[in-house]
């Protein structure tokens, strides 16, 4: 394990004086952990867990920690980590602090999409071991052995699903791994650690923020197509679905179509708007994956077909309660995750971009690119969210036009109204009346 990771706040050149070399600051500062390290940390874990670091929940707990350490005293293994599916599509390492840092930029980063083990709890809802889904021949020399295990002198995984870890509706696992000359994790092993994990599960469960007037709610907020808009993710694809009027699917299942007639991974996504049957706009992250192996594989697909991934935006209140603290495993994402409180907090003054970015200690440049490819959205469209989120409360309360845009921070009501048009579809008035109908 790597101690030596940088802090998620460390101090960087103001936006007003950023140069390319801003990049080097914003990307995690990654070096393979040598085997002292391994050891060291180790036996810090194991035998004094006052002084092993902890991945926090943001609410005043260790949990992290404490279960790691009851786990490792019924089912061994070498390394352990906490993600989370994401708005962007795929998975995140999110804890604990003290993570393999190879692990975390492998899973979160480079190969994802190979995850075989992570991605069948992830669908099943149940336990998996590497021993029922890599063949030894399989994964000697893959992608996923060369980048996540051998540089950490892993051979061997188990996941546990666990519901909600960082966001409201996106779902999570703990992944454990063992050293390639240790025996390999059973089915039975999997059962002890789900049992175990149900704690932190609890723990760490991310309730939605009270839901605002006509909220657009989705039993799934990530859904995974592949070739012919097949549902690959979640398991229940009809369920996934469940919801959206015929109008606003008709017209989902044409945007993935078209995305995956692409060609090409889409790094960033694109934001989509699609109207239902009351011409309300639903917004949506639609994201193309030239292959995912872990989502096409279990469906009987090639390893070599493309994945879209859509997303429905987390509401901003709940975006905001992330903490850098509950991702602290990935130096890069802790550091960019204040910005969005900050947006939710500042939203009414309309904060610039170049603010924004020199709250978190980079260039406009960097951050904006940064901040969309790794959390789904971009700065603006996070800080209308915000604004028009507020909008539709006080519409609802009753409030004058003119007062809530002076509130909400629009220039003036006409701005008001032809903003709130765009986002939603509808004008103020109409839908406040829609929304009191209901």
């Amino acid at each position: 394990m790597n101690h030596n990771r940088s802090p998620v706040n460390r101090p960087g050149p103001s936006a007003a004086g950023d140069t390319d070399s801003t990049e080097t600051t914003m990307e995690t500062e990654h070096r393979a952990p040598s085997a002292r390290d391994h050891a060291a940390a180790h036996a810090e874990f194991t035998s004094d867990p006052d002084r092993a670091s902890s991945a926090r929940s943001g609410r005043g707990k260790t949990p992290v920690r404490d279960l790691l350490q009851r786990i490792h005293r019924e089912v061994s293994f070498a390394q352990a980590v906490l993600v989370s599916t994401m708005p962007r599509g795929g998975v995140q390492v999110i804890g604990p602090d003290y993570a393999d840092d190879g692990i975390v930029r492998g899973l979160s980063r480079l190969v994802d999409g190979q995850d075989r083990v992570t991605w069948s709890a992830l669908l099943t809802g149940k336990p998996a071991v590497s021993a029922e889904l890599w063949p030894s021949r399989e994964l000697t020399g893959s992608e996923f052995e060369s980048a996540v295990l051998r540089p950490s002198g892993l051979g061997d995984q188990l996941a546990v699903p666990m519901a909600d870890v960082l966001l409201p509706g996106y779902q999570g696992a703990l992944v454990l791994f063992r050293e390639a000359s240790a025996q390999p994790f059973t089915a039975a092993d999997g059962e002890r650690v789900a049992a175990l994990g149900k704690d932190i599960e609890k723990q760490l469960h991310r309730s939605p923020a009270p839901s605002g007037p006509m909220p657009h709610e989705l039993a799934t907020p990530m859904i995974a197509f592949g070739p012919g808009g097949q549902v690959l993710y979640p398991a229940d694809g009809e369920q996934a679905l469940a919801g959206l009027s015929g109008r606003l699917r008709s017209q989902l299942e044409q945007v993935v179509r078209k995305a995956l007639d692409k060609r090409g991974t889409d790094a960033g996504g694109k934001r989509v708007v699609i109207p239902d049957d009351r011409g309300d706009l639903w917004a949506f992250r639609v994201r193309r994956v030239e292959s995912y192996p872990a989502l096409t594989g279990p469906a009987g697909l090639s390893a070599d077909m493309p994945v879209v991934f859509v997303t429905h935006q987390p509401a901003p209140a709940d975006f905001a309660a992330v903490t850098a603290e509950d991702v602290a495993a990935d130096d890069e994402v802790a550091r960019l995750v204040p910005a969005v409180r900050f947006m939710y907090d500042e939203h009414r003054n309309g904060p610039t971009l170049e603010v924004i970015a020199k709250h978190v200690h980079l260039s406009p440049f960097h951050f904006h690119r940064r901040f969309t490819e790794l959390l789904g959205l971009t700065p603006k469209h996070y800080l209308f969210d915000c604004q028009i989120d507020t909008a539709k409360r006080q519409l609802v309360a009753g409030i004058e036009l003119a007062e809530i845009a002076r509130h909400c921070g629009f220039a003036h009501q006409s701005h008001f109204t032809s903003r709130f048009k765009q986002a939603t579809g509808l004008t103020p008035t109409r839908w406040r009346k829609l929304a009191q109908a209901k």
